[in-house]
C-alpha cells in the first residue's frame, strides 16, 4: 500500500474485535514510533506496550478516576495500548510524541490495523492512581506520558476512509 493512500484514508478506530494482534506487528509499529524524527535527534522518547487486558483495564479505570468520570470508556476495549513517555523537562516532548505518534498510526494502518490516539494522559499522569500504575509498569518518574495508542483489529471497516477535508491551502507564489 502506498503512503499517500494510507494518509488520506486512515482513520481513528473506536471498534476493535476481540482479535489477538501478533507480536511482531506491534514491534513494526513500535520501531516506526523510535524511527520518528525528533528535536536535536535526542531519541529520548520511552514506549511502553501493554498487551494484558488486565493491565489496559486497569489504566483505564485510574484515568476515570483522575477525570472524575466513572464512565469513562475511553481506550474503546482495544487489546493493546502503546504508552509514549519522555523527560518531564523536554521542551518538544509534545512535537517529538506527535512526530511519533502520527509513524505509529500510519504504520499501524499499513498493516491493515486499527489505532486511537488517547489524549488524556498529557493532564493527568500525575494523578496519584494513573502514576501509581505508570510506576508499575517502569515508566520511570521523571518521564511524562505524552500520548497513549490504543491498537488492535478494526472491527466494521472502522479505521478507513473517505474524508472531508476542510483545511486551508494558500499558495504565495
Amino acid at each position: 500500500m502506498d503512503i499517500f493512500e494510507v494518509m488520506a484514508n486512515r482513520r481513528s478506530c473506536r471498534k476493535f474485535s476481540e482479535e489477538k494482534v501478533a507480536r511482531a506487528e506491534l514491534e513494526k509499529i513500535v520501531l516506526a514510533g523510535q524511527e520518528a524524527p525528533t528535536a536535536m535527534n535526542k531519541q529520548n522518547l520511552r514506549f511502553t506496550v501493554l498487551r494484558k487486558q488486565e493491565d489496559i483495564a486497569k489504566l483505564q479505570t485510574a484515568l476515570a478516576k483522575a477525570l472524575d468520570r466513572p464512565d469513562y470508556l475511553g481506550f474503546y476495549n482495544a487489546p493493546n495500548m502503546i504508552l509514549v513517555s519522555g523527560p518531564k523537562d523536554s521542551i518538544n516532548i509534545f512535537a517529538d510524541t506527535g512526530c511519533a505518534m502520527q509513524n505509529m498510526m500510519l504504520a499501524a494502518s499499513a498493516l491493515g490495523l486499527g489505532s486511537c490516539w488517547i489524549n488524556q494522559f498529557r493532564e493527568h499522569c500525575e494523578h496519584e492512581a494513573v502514576r501509581d500504575l505508570l510506576k508499575a509498569f517502569k515508566i520511570p518518574e521523571d518521564h511524562f506520558v505524552a500520548a497513549g495508542l490504543v491498537v488492535g483489529k478494526p472491527q466494521n471497516g472502522q479505521g478507513w476512509g473517505e474524508r472531508a477535508n476542510s483545511s486551508e491551502v494558500q499558495w504565495i507564489e
